[in-house]
């Protein structure tokens, strides 16, 4: 039971942690006092370590010699390489996933009935929540662990990204009609099709973060 316990402190340290920083709430560059992270999440060093740890090993953190630790900052490249990966990885994950996929068009519909929904009333924060739910909806279906394991590091980088202002409206909006797009070529049993739509839509979303990173 102690170790139970333990267990469950150390994760729900590093999830408050992560979730932070993927909120830019922490945000790129800041410096990770290990005292007053004791004193906010009222625990002790110990599971501090740990998450910080383990947050280092996913590239969320980063060890300063003689400085400590600090919320990694992101580069162009980092973000340029993460999307390479994931024009690679997520249609590989569709196509696995096809057969599933198929047999889940009641969920797929639902997703395009909140998706048209979310777009008539003009709901940014909305389909934004759609878009990652969609995507791990997806990936979901591969039933392949590894792969999931790669997509939920993948994913909890581009939100990352994504909380840096780096999406405009009009790609969130854009973004959503791919959605449905894919939505209506996996229906129609489209793989290729839809798998090509995914890796346009991931190249769409990587020119529009690059290009707002860059202005900022």
């Amino acid at each position: 039971m102690m170790t139970e316990g333990k267990s469950s402190l150390k994760d729900h340290v590093y999830q408050v942690l992560l979730r932070k920083i993927l909120t830019n709430e922490l945000q790129p560059g800041t410096p990770l006092d290990e005292m007053k992270l004791c004193q906010m999440l009222k625990v002790s060093r110990t599971p501090i370590r740990e998450a910080l740890n383990r947050l280092e090993r996913q590239n969320f953190v980063e060890m300063i010699p003689k400085k400590g630790a600090r919320v990694s900052t992101l580069s162009l490249d980092s973000m340029i390489n993460l999307f390479k990966v994931r024009r690679v990885v997520e249609p590989a994950l569709m196509r696995i996933a096809c057969a599933n996929i198929q047999n889940r068009t009641a969920e797929l519909a639902e997703f395009k009935k909140r998706i048209l929904k979310s777009i008539d009333a003009g709901d940014r924060k909305n389909l934004n929540s759609i878009d990652y739910e969609f995507h791990a909806f997806l990936y979901d279906q591969s039933g392949n662990s590894h792969l999931m394991f790669l997509m939920n590091y993948i994913t909890n980088h581009s939100w990352q990204i994504r909380s840096q202002k780096a999406e405009t409206d009009a790609r969130i909006l854009e973004a959503a009609r791919e959605h449905i797009e894919i939505i209506d070529l996996l229906v129609a049993g489209e793989l290729e099709k839809a798998c090509s739509l995914m890796q346009q839509h991931i190249q769409n979303t990587e020119v529009t973060f690059v290009q707002n990173l860059l202005n900022n």
